[in-house]
């Protein structure tokens, strides 16, 4: 008789493994039971022993903890006439393993004892013990870790449903932000409008008239503030600077004219001093600061 080779070694195990070491423990190892035994028994994973149409020939612990059965109301019973497993799925294995003899990590559904639905992952091999075709099963239960992905995938969708809600929103607002400055744009330019037709020809009349200097300097900024009324300067000024007073609002409005202290003095009827005041809590509150930016080129500049 020859010595047998390792490749035939190997082709003797599942899978293309060398077994023979394990063979070796199985009759020599452990005293009288052997190593596949203990594996059986210890193994966390369910392990069972069934004929080949499915009746129960040996359990684990594991496999009785977790399906909620004794050994003793398995053994003997078959797992379909348990009903925990549908018809179409436990001939789906059998069909299988009649072919192939082996099934490797296949996703099942079945229920325990009390009616919980769990799913595992089956890999079984054909076996062959006395003459009688057995078949080898571990069931590794994935039930928590498939519940954690389903509830992972739910937030995922309810978050990408979320997402189209504000994009939608966002797209809505947009629309309606565009519509409201083509209106100011729209209310700006009629009301311009309406001030050159209806306001500006008394002014010019009231210009070629006689007046005091001073006079003439508060008709300026008359014309000056009622232009003023379609632009954006004092709501942008207000907007950026909302610490300012009404008195300065006045005042920056003036500097921007290109009024001097004492113009704008008169104008306001108000002290030199005053105005000097004014225009240094403009600087401070706009942070220019000393030796800064000039005032008027800084207000020039929010137009």
């Amino acid at each position: 008789m020859t010595r047998k080779s390792k490749s035939d070694i190997r082709g003797a195990g599942p899978g293309g493994i060398d077994i023979s070491f394990l063979r070796q423990l199985d009759q020599k190892g452990n005293g009288e039971t052997g190593l596949f035994p203990l594996v059986f028994a210890m193994n966390p994973s369910m392990m069972a022993v069934t004929t080949a149409d499915g009746q129960y020939r040996e359990v684990n612990r594991a496999f009785c903890e977790t399906t909620g059965y004794t050994r003793d109301e398995l053994l003997g019973q078959n797992s379909m006439e348990l009903g925990k497993w549908k018809g179409e799925q436990r001939q789906e294995i059998l069909d299988h393993l009649s072919t192939d003899a082996r099934i490797r990590n296949k996703e099942i559904y079945w229920r325990d004892k009390s009616g919980k639905l769990h799913c595992c992952l089956l890999s079984a091999e054909v076996i062959e013990f006395e003459g009688e075709k057995l078949v080898l099963s571990t069931l590794l239960d994935i039930t928590e870790r498939k519940q954690m992905e389903d509830e992972l995938r739910k937030s995922k969708d309810s978050l990408a449903l979320q997402a189209e809600k504000l994009e939608a929103l966002n797209t809505a607002l947009k629309v309606l932000l565009d519509q409201q400055e083509q209106n100011q744009r729209l209310t700006s330019a009629r009301l311009k409008s309406n001030l050159q037709e209806l306001i500006t020809p008394y002014l010019e009349k009231l210009k070629d008239g006689q007046m005091a200097p001073m006079d003439r300097v508060s008709l300026s900024v008359l014309e000056s503030n009622l232009m003023d009324i379609s632009s954006d300067f004092v709501y942008n000024l207000a907007s950026c600077y909302p610490n300012l007073t009404p008195k300065e609002i006045q005042v920056a409005n003036l500097v921007k004219e290109g009024k001097s202290s004492g113009e704008i003095a008169h104008v306001m009827g108000v002290s030199l001093g005053t105005v000097n005041a004014h225009r240094n809590n403009l600087r401070r509150k706009m942070g220019l600061g000393k030796g800064g930016a000039n005032l008027r080129s800084h207000l020039l500049a929010m137009k």
